[in-house]
């Protein structure tokens, strides 16, 4: 058997592929991206969500911090920010050992020691505004359970806004709450108890949307 013989037994038993045409790449190229910009939005916003949360966690900790070295110094501190930006501060209290005076709007103050850096929130990411109450869930007598996790209590009265959050030498601070946003205009709830100084985080939500 010669080999064109051989040849051509082969070709009849393996039929010839054809290649992929350029149309039918553009096809799948086509199909890809328009999954992609369907799911990427929803993915997006996810992402962001997420960067909130770890924000509120970041002032988590940073009142941690501040009721720690309140504590190990004798020298009460507060925590300070700038409503509508991403900055804050944590300082000791110049004034008395309360910290009543309210924070400067240009910044740290020049009190005790070196003057304290200027910290940021995660890039997009806002204190919007908070509150600092006369009164936290511990005083108050109607039942806690009632009142879902990171909401507050219906009887809190109104609080004073954008005031410095104040961490005692006895481990007490300011109840206050803090609201924070990010540019698709979702929001997070970040709740401090009085006399325990127990942090909590709220859900996500719409600020379009009534808050918690």
């Amino acid at each position: 058997m010669s080999y064109v013989d051989t040849t051509q037994r082969q070709r009849a038993i393996w039929p010839r592929r054809h290649a992929i045409t350029l149309m039918e790449i553009l096809l799948v190229l086509a199909i890809m991206v328009l999954i992609a910009a369907t799911t990427w939005p929803s993915l997006e916003r996810s992402i962001a969500d997420q960067r909130l949360k770890n924000a509120a966690d970041t002032v988590r900790a940073e009142w941690s911090h501040a009721r720690a070295k309140a504590m190990s110094s004798g020298t009460a501190y507060r925590f300070c920010y700038t409503p509508e930006t991403r900055t804050y501060w944590i300082e000791p209290c110049e004034d008395d050992s309360n910290g009543a005076a309210l924070a400067d709007d240009n910044g740290p103050s020049s009190g005790i020691g070196s003057e304290p850096d200027q910290l940021q929130l995660p890039e997009n990411i806002t204190i919007v505004k908070g509150s600092v109450y006369s009164q936290s869930p511990e005083d108050v007598t109607s039942d806690e359970t009632s009142t879902t996790q990171g909401a507050e209590p219906e009887t809190w009265e109104d609080g004073e806004p954008d005031a410095p959050i104040v961490f005692a030498v006895d481990g007490t601070c300011s109840p206050a709450r803090l609201t924070l946003q990010n540019e698709h205009e979702r929001g997070i709830t970040v709740t401090i108890r009085g006399l325990t100084a127990i942090s909590v985080v709220g859900e996500v939500f719409n600020v379009e949307e009534e808050q918690p």
